[in-house]
């Protein structure tokens, strides 16, 4: 459809809106799919070029399509709007994305109540956010409930097109089974309120280091955004390691986020991005349950026998495993580093880590040392 001349028909993009929404949405109008709107040589990777980047030909050609500016367009995508996002941290489809090189397919997770709350609203606009575009996001912030992938009734993974569901009303459908989305078939998920609360504070920690902003989590100290990113990045690592018996991750995830699948998907053991919402959910639950202090481990409780969860990460990682861990220690927050050395040593001495020798532990780390950044390490 793309032919140089002015669409009769172009919406405004809304606040956070994905580039491929804003397009379906305009593409809904004449009953077309959002890739049939770009030039002919630019709809093999449509999906992927609307969402990570679009090249300078696709924002022109639309940008004279529509009358939008090229830079209002190009901010609907994840390079320009969020430019300190390092794009490991990008969700992917682990289907269609886990071998191809480049322009890996990206996966789509949605929280339904903020579809449903956009279909009742004046407008009745619905729109993708980008922020649920991140690897650290799958917990909705504003009505703190699970990310889903989409679609919900028929269980299958795809990019919505835009319909008309009801006079002059457009909605987000599901190309596959043309069911809207919607909180139509949602269930109240099974954990708790506090632990959900609790992951989704610690999510939202992610989020900020992911913009270079302050960390404001006193649990690991004084923390810069990347040493607090490198925390949870070799966290990840170590607990998706292959073990003796199995992976570390099935002994210490935690019952409030299971991981909802007997084994963890191959593409999924590349690069957690590749992992579904739930698996993602499972993974920081877990390093959150390892990090967390006694309130954390009440709400995020593990199988393992020692009291502490430092210990159970080390039982179940192999010798060499244990080493690079050692190695990457350096990097991470004092105060974790300290934690790590502190299990190593009680580890090779055979010596009991009980409750009150954490907190004496803790106590005197930050009585001797007012600025945790320039503190001697263990």
């Amino acid at each position: 459809m793309n032919t140089g001349r002015r669409w009769p028909v172009s919406f405004r993009p809304q606040r956070g809106e994905i580039l491929y929404s804003w397009l379906a949405r305009t593409a809904g109008v004449d009953g077309l799919y959002p890739e049939q709107l770009l030039p002919e040589k630019r709809r093999f990777h449509a999906i992927s070029l609307l969402v990570y980047e679009a090249s300078s030909d696709i924002l022109r050609s639309l940008a004279t399509s529509t009358g939008i500016s090229r830079k209002a367009l190009a901010k609907r995508t994840l390079a320009v709007a969020h430019p300190a996002w390092l794009s490991s941290w990008w969700i992917a489809d682990a289907s269609q994305g886990a071998t191809r090189a480049t322009l890996p397919l990206p996966a789509l997770p949605i929280c339904p109540l903020c579809l449903a709350d956009d279909a009742h609203t004046d407008n009745g606009i619905q729109f993708l956010r980008l922020g649920g575009l991140c690897c650290a996001v799958t917990i909705c912030r504003k009505h703190l409930i699970p990310l889903q992938p989409a679609c919900l009734p028929c269980h299958r993974s795809g990019w919505p097109i835009c319909s008309r569901t009801d006079f002059r009303r457009f909605g987000l459908v599901c190309r596959h089974c043309g069911c809207q989305q919607d909180d139509a078939g949602w269930s109240f998920y099974d954990a708790c309120e506090d632990a959900v609360r609790l992951l989704a504070r610690f999510e939202h920690q992610l989020f900020r280091a992911l913009a270079h902003q302050a960390v404001e989590w006193c649990w690991v100290g004084y923390a810069t955004p990347q040493e607090f990113l490198r925390l949870v990045e070799d966290l990840l690592w170590a607990v998706t390691r292959h073990s003796y018996h199995s992976k570390p991750i099935y002994k210490l995830q935690t019952p409030p986020f299971p991981l909802c699948t007997r084994s963890l998907p191959d593409a999924a053991l590349r690069h957690w991005r590749f992992a579904s919402p739930s698996i993602r959910r499972g993974l920081l639950a877990t390093v959150l349950s390892i990090l967390g202090n006694a309130r954390a481990r009440s709400l995020l409780p593990g199988r393992g026998r020692y009291r502490f969860r430092w210990h159970d990460l080390l039982v179940c990682l192999k010798a060499e495993h244990i080493a690079e861990l050692a190695k990457r220690s350096w990097h991470w927050p004092p105060v974790a580093h300290n934690a790590f050395r502190r299990a190593l040593i009680c580890r090779a001495t055979n010596a009991s880590f009980t409750r009150r020798d954490e907190g004496h532990f803790f106590y005197r780390y930050r009585k001797n040392h007012a600025d945790a950044r320039q503190s001697p390490l263990i």
